[in-house]
C-alpha cells in the first residue's frame, strides 16, 4: 500500500502532460493550431475550474460581509482573502509513513485601514520544537508543519515603531479545550550592502495551558548570479513550562530553474542547551517545488537525510511528496 501511494504521487508530480506542465519560456503557444488545441486532452476539468472558483469567490463574499459588519461601510471592496490547502506524504526508511496536511485561511479587512485581520490556521508552530518548524521551511514559500492544533485570532497591525512593524495577535487554540492565548510579534527588514538583505522576527506569547513563550530569527540572504538566492538563518526559541533554550542555524541555496521549478538545497543544525548544551539532530535535504497548474497548484518533491540524537546519529532517509493549492480570486 505504501509503494502505492508513493507511485501514484510521484506520478502526479512528475508525469503530467507537458501541455500543462510546459515552462512559459520555453513554450511556443504560437506555434499551436486551433485544431490541435481542440484535440488535446482535457487535464483539469471544467467542474474542477469551476469548484476553485466557488470555492475563492465564497471566501471572498464572507470574508467582505465581515469587512463590512466591522467596518460599518457596505461600499465594495476587493480584499486578500485566501485559503490555502496542503496535503502530503512522508515516507522514511524502514517503511514508516505519516500524513502531512494542513489548512491555512488569512481575512483580510481593507475597510478597517489594514489595522485587523483574523488569521485562522491548523499549522500553530508555538510549542513546537525547531527541528519540527523548520522541517519543510526550506521547501515552500511558507512555513508548512504537522500538528493537531488550530488557530483562530484576531490580528491587529499596530503602527510602526522605529523601523519595527508589530501585529498584536489574540485569540483561541483548538481542539478542547479551547487555549486563550495573546503574541505579540515584531518584524523588521533591511538591506547590509550592495547585495545582502536582512530581516529579524522576534515574537512573544502567551498561552493559557501551556504558558510563556519567545522566539527570536535572524535571516540573511543575497543573489548570486540571475537564478541563484542564498539563505542563512539564526533562531532561538524558549518556551514551556520548563523553559528549554533550543538553536537552530540553517543555510539553504535556491535554484530558479525556470518560471514553474525552483530547486532548494538546505542544511542545517539544532542545539538544546538543556541540561548541558549538545547537538539534537541535523540535516541535509533537497526539495523541488513545481507548478503544476495555472498559479494555483503546486507538486513537492522533497529528500532528505537526517541524523538524530534519540537514533544515536544514525542515518534516517526520508521523501516527502506534497500537493498545495490556492484558493483566491
Amino acid at each position: 500500500m505504501q509503494h502505492q501511494k508513493l507511485a501514484c504521487v510521484a506520478f502526479l508530480l512528475c508525469s503530467v502532460p507537458q501541455p500543462l506542465l510546459a515552462d512559459e519560456d520555453t513554450a511556443a503557444p504560437d506555434a499551436v493550431t486551433a485544431d490541435e488545441s481542440e484535440r488535446r486532452p482535457i487535464i483539469v476539468s471544467e467542474q474542477v475550474e469551476l469548484g476553485r472558483y466557488y470555492l475563492a469567490h465564497g471566501v471572498q463574499l464572507v470574508t467582505g460581509a465581515v469587512d463590512d459588519f466591522l467596518s460599518q461601510d457596505e461600499t465594495l471592496i476587493l480584499n486578500d482573502s485566501y485559503l490555502y490547502l496542503r496535503l502530503g506524504q512522508v515516507f522514511e526508511e524502514g517503511g514508516n509513513h505519516y500524513d502531512k496536511n494542513d489548512i491555512s485561511l488569512k481575512v483580510d479587512l481593507p475597510k478597517t485601514e489594514n489595522r485587523l485581520m483574523l488569521v485562522i490556521t491548523s499549522d500553530p508552530d508555538e510549542f513546537e520544537s525547531l527541528e519540527e518548524q523548520n522541517q519543510d521551511r526550506q521547501s515552500d514559500e511558507q512555513t508548512i508543519r504537522n500538528t493537531d492544533g488550530t488557530t483562530g485570532a484576531l490580528r491587529f497591525v499596530l503602527d510602526e515603531w522605529h523601523s519595527w512593524n508589530p501585529d498584536l495577535d489574540i485569540g483561541l487554540k483548538a481542539p478542547l479545550p479551547l487555549d486563550p492565548f495573546i503574541r505579540l510579534t515584531l518584524r523588521r527588514r533591511y538591506g547590509l550592502g550592495d547585495y545582502w538583505m536582512g530581516a529579524m522576527r522576534h515574537s512573544v506569547y502567551h498561552f493559557h495551558q501551556e504558558g510563556f513563550g519567545e522566539k527570536s530569527r535572524f535571516l540573511a540572504g543575497r543573489p548570486l548570479g540571475e537564478n541563484y538566492f542564498f539563505t542563512g538563518q539564526v533562531e532561538m526559541q524558549w518556551q514551556g513550562e520548563g523553559g528549554i533554550l533550543e538553536f537552530d542555524n540553517v543555510v539553504s541555496l535556491r535554484h530558479y530553474i525556470s518560471k514553474r521549478n525552483v530547486l532548494t538545497y538546505s542544511t542545517g543544525v539544532f542545539v538544546e542547551e538543556h541540561p548541558d548544551p549538545h547537538t539534537r539532530s541535523y540535516y541535509v535535504d533537497a526539495s523541488l517545488r513545481r507548478r503544476l497548474y495555472k498559479d494555483w497548484v503546486y507538486g513537492v518533491i522533497r529528500p532528505a537525510v537526517t541524523w538524530e540524537e534519540e537514533t544515536d546519529f544514525e542515518a534516517v532517509v526520508s521523501l516527502t511528496l506534497r500537493l498545495e493549492a490556492y484558493f483566491r480570486e
